[in-house]
């Protein structure tokens, strides 16, 4: 059975993310679409010099995640709801990136942080999106 919280994060959603070097704010589009056992995440960054495509697959507790930057999973990462926050935990040549998408009613807010082999997590960027109107 699908958790039924999936239902609050489908949707289209604009909006910027925020680096936490002060490197300035990109904005942002994410879409996140029902999947078998799960959902099907399209995100695209674009700005402040460095545009970003990203597709996930969460299925069950599984995470595929395949990006421009050259992510292509050898194996799962893992997906999961801690309270109302749905994590996704990934590791791609050595760096482990953490992402938490907490969905509101109208919006919903990211967290990526991010670890070298073996370091702690560190934040990198958060964001904030709404939910777009239907044309």
């Amino acid at each position: 059975m699908v958790d039924a919280r999936y239902e609050r994060v489908i949707g289209d959603w604009t909006g910027a993310d925020e680096f936490v070097d002060g490197s300035g704010a990109v904005s942002g589009v994410l879409s996140i679409a029902p999947g078998p056992g799960g959902v099907v995440i399209d995100y695209v960054r674009r700005g402040g010099g460095h545009d970003l495509a990203a597709h996930a697959v969460i299925s069950g507790e599984r995470l595929w995640w395949f990006d421009s930057d050259g992510a292509s999973p050898d194996q799962p990462g893992e997906a999961g709801w801690q309270d109302d926050m749905l994590v996704l935990d990934r590791e791609h040549d050595g760096v482990r990136n953490v992402l938490g998408l907490i969905a509101r009613s109208d919006r919903i807010d990211l967290h990526l942080a991010t670890a070298a082999a073996g370091g702690g997590l560190a934040p990198v960027m958060s964001g904030s999106y709404s939910r777009r109107a239907l044309s």
